[in-house]
């Protein structure tokens, strides 16, 4: 638990410093560590115990910018299959894996937008990399 706010600070700490590279590995290592988490922390939920640093990754990942030499929303490609890998509780989990899908559905949104509604000073995200209809498109898709 603690690593995934660990890393989830190093990604903040990264990308504020305008380092997206390392911001980007913060991100991908969290993502890692949250598929290999177990169904219970000390005796609860894990998804109840971090559900809300899930949210916060996925907002935070509005900002940080997807590679230009990569797939276009290689960020979203990464988060998605936490939906799949992660160990939901049996009690809760659809509410909470609800909610992810609502965070997914959200930044989708933003990524349609032609200005995104906040921005790290110092870094471009995705709505200047990628003005073009393309990534528009992707993102329907």
């Amino acid at each position: 638990m603690g690593k995934i706010s660990l890393f989830f600070f190093a990604n903040q700490a990264a990308l504020l410093h305008n380092l997206v590279s390392q911001a980007e590995s913060a991100f991908r290592n969290a993502l890692q560590i949250l598929t290999e988490l177990p169904e219970n922390i000390n005796q609860r939920p894990t998804d109840e115990q971090i559900i809300s640093d899930l949210s916060s990754l996925v907002s935070f990942s509005i900002v940080l910018p997807d590679n230009p030499e990569s797939e276009n929303l290689e960020i979203y490609s990464g988060l998605v299959p936490i939906l799949d890998s992660f160990k939901w509780s049996a009690k809760r989990g659809n509410i909470y894996k609800l909610r992810y899908i609502k965070d997914l559905l959200s930044y989708l949104c933003v990524q349609k937008q032609d200005n995104f509604p906040y921005h790290i000073e110092g870094v471009k995200s995705n709505d200047k990399l990628f003005a073009d209809a393309d990534f528009k498109n992707d993102v329907v898709k």
